[in-house]
């Protein structure tokens, strides 16, 4: 868990770096035919994760639809935003294993079979870091957007698999949702991402219902 909230931290350093570069250290700039302000926007909002592919698959990683939390900074001016975001996810699984056995009795000289059942309960904290843009439409009451974003995933396993190794990825996600009066934003966004685990490519996608506040 230390190692996960060092890596949050660098990363959210790292987010506002990479807009104070796009600001270029100023909150406006200017045109040859108009004077116009880059605008810096925080958004934060709550995630409802629904696992899908191999990750949500009952045969595989069985995850359950879990929640999470996520910062985005968006800077630019007109319809298209520059994005920076941070993504903190978690979903939990349990997986059950049944294996027959057979044995030999040397009293009765006879076979007998039976069977062992295995519980596993863990969790999925998934961290993203995300870099895009945003286009937005205009107006004040209302507005819409869509999201165009890819960055690196790390995925790490809680639980009774705790000691596995953390998985990276490089995800893309895309996305739309409505604003309303530049405050209140819901949205929902999709996002494939493929780790390998082990010698085998798993396909843990997922869909992101989310409910935020902008200021």
């Amino acid at each position: 868990m230390k190692r996960i909230l060092s890596i949050c931290l660098g990363l959210l350093i790292f987010m506002n770096t990479t807009v104070g570069q796009i600001v270029g250290g100023s909150n406006s700039y200017s045109r040859s035919d108009n004077s116009q302000t880059s605008v810096v926007k925080n958004h934060l909002f709550g995630i409802l994760s629904v696992p899908l592919g191999d990750f949500g698959s009952k045969d595989m990683y069985n995850a359950k639809v879990g929640y999470g939390l996520g910062y985005q900074i968006l800077a630019g001016s007109g319809l298209i935003k520059y994005s920076s975001q941070i993504l903190l996810t978690y979903n939990s699984a349990k997986w059950s294993f049944t294996d027959y056995r057979r044995e030999y009795d040397y009293y009765t000289h006879n076979w007998y079979g039976y069977y062992d059942i295995y519980t596993y309960n863990l969790g999925f904290l998934n961290t993203t870091l995300l870099q895009g843009i945003n286009i937005m439409s205009p107006g004040n009451a209302v507005s819409f957007y869509g999201e165009l974003s890819t960055g690196i995933s790390m995925l790490a396993y809680t639980g009774d698999f705790s000691d596995a190794d953390m998985e990276f990825s490089v995800p893309i996600r895309v996305g739309a949702g409505v604003a309303f009066n530049k405050r209140i934003n819901l949205g929902l966004k999709y996002m494939t991402d493929v780790i390998k685990f082990t010698d085998d490519k798993i396909n843990c996608s997922q869909l992101n219902l989310t409910v935020g506040l902008m200021f």
